[in-house]
């Protein structure tokens, strides 16, 4: 009788197990998927970013050039 009741116990322990991996599993999941479309995002903002600065600087150049233009024809 005590062998079948540790059983049992046993039984419910591993059931308990399963539930709590498999409810750590879908939470991993979701965190995954979460992770993945913030990733997407930031990297989107980061091209974005990339492409504003490039802009600037070429209009940086493009206005230096034009300071450096004025500077020589007074010389």
């Amino acid at each position: 009788r005590k062998f079948m009741l540790q059983t049992a116990q046993l039984g419910w322990l591993n059931h308990e197990l399963v539930v709590e991996n498999a409810t750590g599993i879908r939470k991993l999941g979701a965190a995954s998927q979460e992770l993945s479309a913030s990733s997407v995002k930031l990297e989107e903002t980061l091209r974005q970013v990339s492409e504003s600065l490039a802009g600037q600087l070429k209009e940086l150049a493009t206005r230096l050039d034009t300071i450096r233009g004025k500077v020589s024809s007074l010389k």
